[in-house]
């Protein structure tokens, strides 16, 4: 998760991420390479585009003259105003003092620009950002290391296998919210450290991953795990109005998908994901191409099309619709017609498969 690069400025560092990682990444830095204490106002806080960049010069030259203060953290670093740039590039390639102390961060930096090339070059790039798979997940073992890292910040004994895997399918493709949620476990957590049922209780489901779980049941006629995915959810007080939206905009897009397989002249290659995308993806239709794009995660949605009929995802999603509808006008139970719905999905005939 973490990549560092190393210069000649031992107290200037670049940090790219989410400020939830950085925060505390910036404090342990701070320590490290100075050996003093870390508190908020130790660094003068400048905040482009409202504060210049250049104003970390005066800061520099006076740290430790009128006050407490020791350097300057740029928070949320940019690529512009170039004049901004060029004035603060040419003092700390000619009049920065080798102990300068320098905090920079951002979410994200162009590394064709000369803020990042001068970071790589003098100073050090610590890169907090965690690698994606190739459908926008966050890859599982970098949520692992986050798990770790953070149950050790709040002393929690190193989570289980279970409970990673527990927290893995319930990420979703955001940092941030990922490490509340994770703070949120540590904070509850007893003497035994996190299990997987407190995970199940209390994490909220940033991945919406249950709508794939679900249309896929609902795709092999599988009623009974159909039934459990929606009690789990009810279980978890998921409001039923957005669980129904949710499905409904899966149920459209499978609609889409549907109807874009219709169009080919050949049967669609759904073995596996890089024979769809090389052999029948490129066979699309320009509107399918524009609108789908050539990932993983198209894959998916083509695949899981393939299992019903056009008529059938037609119909699934009126009845959605209608239930939406209905929902809003007057009180349902618990479920609100979403088991009906689901389970007569579940109950049409099996359809052959199209690969």
């Amino acid at each position: 998760m973490s990549k560092s690069t190393g210069g000649r400025f031992k107290s200037v560092a670049l940090f790219v991420g989410e400020p939830i990682l950085i925060d505390d990444a910036v404090a342990e830095w701070f320590e490290a390479s100075t050996g003093r204490a870390w508190s908020p106002e130790v660094l003068d806080i400048i905040r482009p585009p409202e504060d210049r960049l250049s104003s970390v010069i005066a800061t520099v030259s006076q740290a430790g003259l009128f006050g407490t203060r020791s350097g300057a953290w740029i928070k949320g670093i940019r690529n512009e105003p170039q004049d901004d740039i060029d004035e603060f590039l040419a003092f700390a390639e000619s009049g920065l003092p080798t102990d300068a102390v320098i905090a920079a961060s951002c979410k994200s930096l162009d590394k064709r620009g000369r803020l990042y090339k001068w970071f790589d070059k003098h100073a050090s790039i610590r890169d907090l950002r965690l690698a994606t798979e190739r459908n926008g997940r966050l890859r599982k073992e970098e949520i692992a290391s986050l798990v770790a890292e953070r149950a050790m910040k709040h002393g929690v004994a190193k989570p289980s296998t279970a409970v990673v895997q527990a927290i893995c399918a319930r990420a979703g493709t955001e940092v941030g919210p990922l490490v509340q949620e994770i703070d949120k476990l540590c904070m509850g957590a007893d003497r035994g450290g996190l299990t997987k049922t407190q995970v199940e209780q209390v994490m909220t489901d940033q991945a919406g991953a249950w709508v794939f779980d679900l249309t896929d049941a609902m795709g092999a006629r599988d009623g009974a795990r159909a039934q459990r995915i929606i009690d789990s959810l009810i279980d978890q007080g998921q409001a039923p109005l957005a669980l129904i939206g949710l499905l409904a905009t899966r149920v459209a897009l499978l609609l889409e998908a549907r109807r874009a397989l219709a169009e080919l002249p050949s049967p669609p290659a759904l073995d596996s994901a890089d024979a769809f995308l090389k052999r029948s993806m490129g066979a699309m239709p320009g509107w399918v191409q524009a609108r789908f794009p050539s990932n993983y995660y198209s894959y998916i949605v083509f695949r899981d099309a393939a299992r019903f009929g056009e008529d059938e995802l037609r119909q699934l999603h009126a009845m959605l619709l209608r239930l939406d509808l209905a929902l809003k006008s007057s009180p349902l139970p618990a479920d609100s017609g979403l088991s009906e719905v689901v389970q007569r999905a579940c109950a049409a005939p099996q359809r052959p498969s199209l690969y």
